[in-house]
């Protein structure tokens, strides 16, 4: 797997829209919010495209974008700005020996998981499932998952780094949000190759040249408002059955291969 440079502060940033659009108003505070973090922001052309209120400019505006950021040199990283549809749209389209030759810093979820999946297979390049701009960054980006977000795009390729939990800022008490905390996996090392995404999204690759392959590597999955019984009927081309336990806390779902 070819993984990029870490990112430096005062490296410049490449922001795109490859899926849906964002307001007009939204484009100087990406900019702000990118020079907080400590970078330089480079706006893409489809940042300023909207059509049909679900697609940032025509699926060519937004190649020419990727295109133009793996391209250039002075660019170490690019930010996803927001998910939503139509980067599906893009597959077809991509030079990907250019970004397989210029591997750098690509940061997205949601609908970018189209082009996480296809850089990953084709490219031989390791992305970042994390925040983007407008989803993310605007509101409620606080400083354990901002420095959490930095510590990662800073390490260099082959230095590990560990998940840590939040502490709940009134109790003092770590807040356990990840099942490797789960007393199951005690003493139990995980190690792999990791691929996935946004599952509705993954299942559109089944069947495709674009197809998500998992054999032998560790699949994780996101999504959001999803009923369990269409996360129970996604995961089924997928090989897994799903069991559903009610916890005092919650609902905990299970997935068996």
């Amino acid at each position: 797997m070819n993984f990029p440079e870490p990112l430096k502060q005062g490296d410049k940033v490449f922001l795109v829209c490859t899926s849906s659009p964002i307001l007009e108003e939204d484009i100087e505070k990406c900019k702000e919010v990118v020079k907080k973090l400590g970078f330089e922001p480079v706006l893409g052309e489809s940042l300023f495209e909207n059509i049909g209120g679900y697609m940032a400019g025509m699926p060519e505006i937004r190649v020419k974008d990727l295109h133009r950021a793996f391209s250039d040199n002075e660019v170490k990283g690019i930010f996803c700005v927001k998910g939503g549809f139509s980067a599906s749209q893009l597959l077809d389209k991509l030079d990907y020996e250019l970004i397989r030759n210029n591997p750098k810093v690509f940061v997205g979820y949601s609908d970018v998981t189209n082009l996480n999946i296809v850089f990953n297979q084709k490219c031989n390049l390791g992305t970042f499932h994390g925040p983007m701009v407008k989803s993310n960054m605007f509101d409620d980006f606080n400083d354990f998952t901002k420095k959490s977000f930095l510590d990662v795009l800073d390490k260099k390729k082959g230095e590990r780094w560990k998940f840590k939990n939040p502490m709940d800022e009134e109790s003092g008490v770590e807040k356990e949000i990840s099942l490797l905390y789960k007393k199951n996996f005690e003493n139990k090392k995980i190690s792999g190759e990791i691929i996935g995404g946004n599952l509705s999204i993954i299942v559109t690759t089944l069947g495709t040249d674009y197809e998500i392959d998992t054999k032998g590597k560790i699949l994780f999955i996101e999504e959001i408002e999803e009923e369990i019984s269409r996360i129970d009927r996604m995961m089924v081309p997928l090989g897994a059955k799903c069991s559903v336990e009610i916890m005092e806390d919650g609902t905990e779902i299970y997935f068996e291969k």
